[in-house]
C-alpha cells in the first residue's frame, strides 16, 4: 500500500484534490501527522491510497482521515499560511508555496476586505500589512493593484511570508451573436482597459494554431441605446467558422463564471468514411447549420493557394462526387483517371478544402499505388 496524494476533497472514489494541510508522508511513504490541528472542530483531509501485490496492481481507493483538536498550548503560533474564509467569495485563489505564495481577487477590492477576508488556517492571530510594489504601505480605503504585497505575520511576532496579489477578469454571461461576435460580462473594468488586457487566439478543426487574432471592443447597449453596464462586445476580425478562439488575459488571470473560454460558431466535421475501397470521407457532427447537397464544395490543391474542383498529380486527376446518405450524412468520394507516374506505396499529399453553408473545413487526402498498381485514395 502507498500513498499517492492527500487532499482537501475527494474526486469519485479514486482520486482527491486541492492540497492537505495537515497530513503528510514521511520517507517510508507512511502517513503521518504534519502539523496540529489547533481549530476547535475536527478536520477531514482525504488521502488516494494504492494497493499492490508483487507486480500486479490491485486499483486505489480514498479515504478520509479525521484530525481531531490538538491540545492548545500556551505557545504562539509561527503559522503564515492564509486561507480565505467562506464569505469572502471575491477571492478566487490563494497559493500557499513558500517560494511563490499568492492571491488572486476582484477587480476593485481594498485593502480593508481582503485583510477581513482571511485567516490563519490554524485560526491564531495573525497581522497584516498591505505594501505596494515599491514597498510604501497602503490605507485601509486604498484599492488593491496587481503587484501589491500582503504581509502576513504570524501569531509569535517573528515568523513572515509574502503573498503577491493580483487582479481577476471575472468573466460571465457570454453570449454568441453572428459569426466573429460575442458578448460578455465583465465588471469593474473600461473598454480601454480589455482592450490593452485582453488576448484572442484559437485553434483550426484539425488541431492547428490559429495564432493572435485582431479583435476590437464596444460597450454593450441596452434597446434604447444607452449604456449596459460591465457587458462588452467583443469583435473578431475576419472570423472563421472552422476556428475555435479563447479569449484570455494577458497579464491578469481570468475567473470564468457558468461560462467559458474557448468560443466556437456552429461547424461540422470530415472524417474518413473507412470504406472499400478507401476512397471516401463522409461529413459529419453537424452543428447548427442547414446543409443541402447543392450547397457542399469540394476543391482541391497542392500549396493550400490555388483551390480546384479537380487537380492533377503525377499523371492522375482527382476530382470528387457528393451523395447524401440516410443517416443524414454526406458522403465525399475521391474519384481518379490516369496513370500514377510513381513508385508503388510511395504517398502524394493532396489539399482538401470543403466548404458548408459557410463554413469552411480543410485537410488532407494522399494518392498511393498498390502492389497491383491499382490508385489508392485514402
Amino acid at each position: 500500500m502507498r500513498v499517492n496524494h492527500i487532499g482537501n476533497q475527494p474526486v469519485e472514489d479514486e482520486w482527491v484534490a486541492g492540497e492537505g494541510q495537515y497530513l503528510g508522508v514521511d520517507e517510508f511513504g507512511q502517513l503521518i501527522l504534519n502539523r496540529k490541528n489547533l481549530t476547535n472542530s475536527n478536520q477531514i483531509e482525504y488521502v488516494a491510497l494504492s494497493f499492490q501485490v508483487g507486480d500486479r496492481w490491485l486499483g486505489q481507493k480514498v479515504v478520509a482521515v479525521t484530525i481531531s483538536p490538538s491540545e492548545k498550548t500556551e505557545t504562539t503560533s509561527d503559522e503564515t499560511v492564509i486561507h480565505k474564509r467562506e464569505e469572502a467569495s471575491f477571492i478566487h485563489a490563494v497559493g500557499t508555496a513558500p517560494a511563490s505564495s499568492y492571491i488572486h481577487l476582484n477587480r476593485k477590492t481594498i485593502v480593508d476586505e481582503l485583510t477581513s477576508g482571511i485567516q490563519a488556517i490554524d485560526e491564531s492571530n495573525q497581522s497584516y500589512q498591505v505594501k505596494n510594489a515599491d514597498g510604501v504601505v497602503k490605507e485601509k480605503t486604498a484599492l488593491l493593484e496587481r503587484g501589491d504585497l500582503l504581509v502576513v505575520t504570524a501569531e509569535n511576532g517573528l515568523s513572515k511570508r509574502v503573498y503577491r496579489i493580483d487582479n481577476t477578469f471575472v468573466i460571465s454571461e457570454m453570449s454568441l451573436e453572428k459569426l466573429g461576435e460575442f458578448t460578455v460580462k465583465i465588471d469593474n473594468t473600461t473598454v480601454e482597459e480589455l482592450q490593452k488586457e485582453m488576448g484572442i487566439d484559437g485553434n483550426y478543426s484539425n488541431g492547428d494554431w490559429s495564432g493572435e487574432v485582431k479583435f476590437k471592443i464596444e460597450q454593450s447597449k441596452n434597446e434604447d441605446g444607452t449604456s449596459k453596464d460591465n457587458f462588452y462586445r467583443f469583435l473578431i476580425n475576419n472570423p472563421k467558422k472552422d476556428v475555435s478562439y479563447r479569449l484570455y488575459a494577458k497579464k491578469s488571470f481570468v475567473s470564468y463564471v457558468n461560462t467559458q473560454s474557448d468560443v466556437a460558431w456552429p461547424s461540422f466535421k470530415v472524417i474518413d468514411a473507412n470504406s472499400n475501397p478507401d476512397n471516401s470521407a463522409i461529413i459529419t457532427d453537424v452543428d447548427g447549420i442547414s446543409i443541402t447537397t447543392d450547397a457542399i464544395g469540394v476543391k482541391l490543391s497542392k500549396d493550400w493557394d490555388n483551390w480546384s474542383d479537380t487537380l492533377t498529380v503525377n499523371g492522375i486527376t482527382v476530382g470528387s462526387e457528393i451523395h447524401q446518405q440516410e443517416n443524414g450524412q454526406w458522403k465525399i468520394t475521391f474519384n481518379t483517371k490516369g496513370t500514377l507516374e510513381k513508385q508503388v506505396n510511395q504517398l502524394n499529399d493532396i489539399q482538401v478544402s470543403v466548404t458548408a453553408a459557410g463554413i469552411e473545413q480543410r485537410g488532407y487526402i494522399h494518392l498511393s499505388l498498390d502492389e497491383d498498381g491499382n490508385v489508392i485514395v485514402r
